[in-house]
């Protein structure tokens, strides 16, 4: 969805997440879901990554998606329904992020792009600006869009 509507949907999910941050990817998945209950619920992606060796573990319910490209590529699968809503039972995925790979995490209000064609195409502006790119190229106009693209340092 978009507008004021989705707007306080992904807030409360956010506090939901932040007052809950120490809980496990499926706990969090669960209490987000009893917390957006009364709303029209939302597609939701959580990652949680350990800095020192780039280990990810992913969890995601709803159109969202997950990729990694650099010296492997590794693609996450999101359990279809919505949170709040039609969830059912999420699972846990895990890879490794590279030194110098990239991480990009995004909503359905993103169309399905190329990661590695939009890096290339945008690689010397760096990733914030990429980021900026990827939102004014490929957001939808009628959805709430997310996009986070990370690097891990080499």
């Amino acid at each position: 969805g978009h507008g004021e509507r989705a707007f306080k949907t992904a807030s409360l999910a956010a506090s939901t997440i932040v007052s809950n941050a120490q809980a496990d990817l499926i706990h969090l998945l669960h209490q987000t879901h009893e917390a957006l209950a009364l709303t029209e619920g939302a597609a939701i992606g959580l990652l949680l990554i350990q800095p020192e060796s780039g280990q990810f573990t992913y969890a995601g319910i709803g159109n969202t998606r997950v990729e990694t490209i650099g010296n492997s590529a590794w693609r996450g699968v999101s359990t279809p329904g919505i949170v709040g809503q039609r969830m059912r039972e999420p699972f846990l995925q895990e890879s490794v992020l590279a030194r110098d790979d990239l991480l990009s995490l995004s909503s359905d209000g993103i169309d399905e792009f190329d990661v590695g064609n939009v890096l290339s195409k945008h690689r010397m502006l760096g990733l914030k600006e990429t980021a900026r790119q990827v939102m004014t190229q490929h957001a939808a106009h009628h959805d709430d869009a997310c996009c986070l693209l990370l690097r891990r340092a080499s």
